[in-house]
């Protein structure tokens, strides 16, 4: 245990010389681990009941950060392997490569139901720091033999660095050879606008068909379905590549409709190339061309045509003071993953401040 004191009480009723083959009931009241740094970690009560027989084995636990039960034919040490490789069925190159996937001996089959309430013992034991008020609930099967799932996560809010959630849910299944996905919930940004966001998503054979929804309650309307499918390969030294191919989708911004041309996007480890992406109307339209990765001589330009300013700063929640006009010109944008440097050449027609007419803005940088 290293450089730890450790307190604690414990009873044992029943017999098992490991969790695995564990039967009766086990208490433990009073933890307390006191690190070399001052850090203690404290569990005032755990009850855990364990059965093992033919038909499976089952385990409840009763505890300060919330309840378990899980029942089935399963091996505990193994069980979040299992998600991974049901998983890696259908995604192997986004979970790992197939020849480094870990099977486990015995394929684990089990229901399970989680409800955990207090996160902060879930930092200490496994670092992370998500924030969850006031629970996060579990529940689903999990038959690895098959390669299915069937899983549901919900939390009302949820914090992680400086970010905000709330309504959270997760789905996941198998259905027809492969693995679906939706996920619900509304991001909270640090201005208090909420924004809905939804995702539905069909996986197999390392690629991901997603159809995405957004809806941002601003001053101004800002709301869009995304058709995107993402493909996943394993390159040389094991990195991850994708390669998002973007289908004919729309995005409302105000009362204008802006039409996502098609257009290919790929990354790996800092190497972004974008292929025409476009956002447009008849009169109006953001173009992101380029590469973007270490070396100084690539970049990505961003041309824009007749763009509302105010929609740019609504968008980027800046208000603190009013400017107006149509922008066009072109921003140069280089080592973005690095040291980012951005150069702008824009021209800004019936330009305002504050509401006073200012004419045409030439700016550049």
């Amino acid at each position: 245990m290293g450089n730890r004191t450790l307190s604690f009480r414990t009873t044992l009723a029943g017999s098992g010389t490991t969790l695995n083959n564990l039967i009766g009931k086990l208490t433990l009241d009073n933890f307390v681990m006191q690190e070399a740094n001052n850090r203690s970690f404290k569990l005032n009560h755990l009850e855990l009941n364990a059965d093992n027989k033919l038909a499976g084995r089952s385990i409840k636990l009763q505890s300060d950060f919330g309840t378990l039960a899980i029942s089935g034919h399963f091996n505990y040490a193994s069980m979040v392997q299992s998600v991974q490789n049901v998983v890696g069925t259908y995604l192997p190159a986004l979970v790992e490569t197939p020849h480094r996937w870990d099977r486990t001996t015995a394929n684990n089959v089990f229901h399970i139901e989680a409800n955990i309430t207090n996160t902060q013992l879930l930092h200490e034991l496994t670092g992370l720091k998500i924030g969850l008020s006031p629970s996060l609930q579990l529940k689903g099967d999990v038959n690895e033999a098959h390669n299915t799932v069937a899983l549901n996560i919900a939390a009302p809010r949820a914090n992680y660095a400086k970010y905000r959630f709330e309504n959270i849910s997760l789905a996941l299944s198998t259905l027809h050879n492969a693995l679906n996905i939706g996920i619900k919930g509304e991001w909270i940004d640090g201005a208090g606008r909420r924004i809905a966001l939804q995702t539905i998503a069909t996986a197999q054979h390392n690629e991901l068909n997603t159809l995405s929804s957004f809806n941002a309650f601003a001053q101004k309307t800002f709301r869009g379905q995304i058709d995107c499918s993402a493909q996943f390969e394993r390159q040389r030294g094991n990195k991850l590549a994708t390669h998002l191919h973007f289908a004919p989708s729309k995005i409302r911004i105000d009362t204008i409709d802006l039409q996502v041309q098609p257009s290919e996007i790929s990354y790996v480890q800092n190497h972004l190339n974008i292929q025409h992406f476009e956002l447009s109307n008849k009169e109006q339209h953001i173009i992101v061309n380029g590469l973007t990765s270490g070396n100084p001589a690539d970049s990505l330009t961003v041309q824009l045509k007749d763009i509302d300013v105010p929609y740019i700063l609504d968008i980027a929640n800046f208000h603190s003071v009013g400017f107006n006009g149509l922008a066009s010109g072109n921003v140069v944008l280089k080592s973005v993953f690095h040291n980012l440097q951005a150069n702008a050449n824009l021209t800004v027609k019936q330009f305002q401040f504050e509401h006073g007419d200012m004419g045409i803005l030439y700016a550049k940088s």
